[in-house]
């Protein structure tokens, strides 16, 4: 069997940057063999009232309306039958923190509301040439649930005392209530999200600005990192100033202070020249598992597809519920 060839393949790939060259084959290799999955949708006119459900695989429905029925795609809006019908679709904005916020779908994050921008993100790729398949929202869905899954395994005070190791070790770490004083500064942050029971440790020249751009940037859809949440979703910030000099050391550090399941950072901290130059590993370490280990991401992916396949059927809309 094909896939199987694939998974022994990527199993033999051993060191990091031979991992990084295979990525751009293993892209093209998913793009040949992702099932073709149908689900239903809704469509939604400009004062967000329905207009039908549709039920097919991604070309199915879209080439029909965009070579039959002629509608321009900005015009309408979709979301996926099963799901909650009442996400918004604009821009939300108010304050927190200090700052004004702007933030897509709500300030908080919720699986429905990401897939259903997603798929009209894809929606307005497809209209400019490029290709659509529902697996992959399937697949997006399936990674979302269970990163939250295992969010919810997380201690309160396990990560309370993750917390604790970091003001411990630098005394300058501030807890932040207005952002607005660290326009322009340097320095690392931490973005609490207590509800998750994790953090997220980053760097910037521009505290305030690279935090707002967390909480408002619309097309992150690929990962489950910090840029999934929402505004809301930060509770807490914690700010220690630091030089550029010191920027990539003192995150490194702080990275690893904290254990992988209690922080959203997928790499170890630092910029990719710091980790060369020091030759330190970038991806970040999972509980047990070694470097080879972490080289099975690739074969989740493929484990994935076929998952998204098997559940499929759940997002269709039978006849006599529609």
């Amino acid at each position: 069997m094909a896939e199987e060839g694939k998974k022994k393949e990527i199993e033999s790939k051993n060191g990091l940057l031979e991992t990084m060259m295979f990525i751009r084959e293993f892209a093209e290799y998913i793009n040949e063999n992702t099932p073709n999955t149908a689900i239903s949708v809704i469509e939604y006119d400009r004062k967000d009232e329905p207009i039908c459900t549709m039920t097919g695989t991604f070309n199915e429905i879209f080439d029909r309306i965009k070579w039959i029925e002629g509608k321009t795609f900005p015009r309408y809006y979709y979301r996926i039958a099963v799901m909650n019908q009442e996400t918004i679709r604009e821009r939300v904005k108010t304050e927190y923190f200090g700052v004004q916020i702007s933030c897509p779908g709500g300030f908080k994050f919720s699986i429905e509301e990401t897939l259903n921008r997603y798929l009209n993100r894809m929606i307005e790729n497809y209209a400019k040439g490029q290709t659509g398949n529902f697996t992959h929202l399937l697949v997006r869905y399936l990674n979302y649930s269970k990163k939250l899954s295992q969010l919810h395994t997380n201690d309160a005070e396990i990560f309370e005392a993750q917390l604790n190791k970091l003001k411990k070790k630098y005394k300058k770490l501030v807890e932040v209530k207005d952002l607005g004083l660290y326009k322009q500064k340097e320095g690392i942050y931490v973005l609490v999200l207590d509800e998750y029971h994790v953090c997220y440790i980053g760097q910037s020249c521009d505290i305030r600005k690279r935090i707002m751009r967390h909480w408002s940037r619309h097309d992150y859809f690929s990962g489950t990192g910090i840029d999934m949440f929402k505004a809301y979703d930060t509770t807490r910030i914690f700010v220690l100033e630091c030089s550029r000099r010191w920027i990539n050391t003192n995150e490194y550090n702080m990275v690893n202070l904290i254990d992988s399941n209690y922080t959203l950072n997928g790499i170890t901290g630092g910029d990719i020249e710091y980790h060369i130059k020091n030759k330190l590993p970038i991806a970040k370490a999972k509980g047990d598992k070694s470097e080879k280990e972490s080289v099975n991401f690739f074969v989740s992916i493929l484990e994935d597809m076929r998952e998204a396949e098997k559940i499929a059927e759940k997002f269709v809309v039978k006849a006599d519920e529609s």
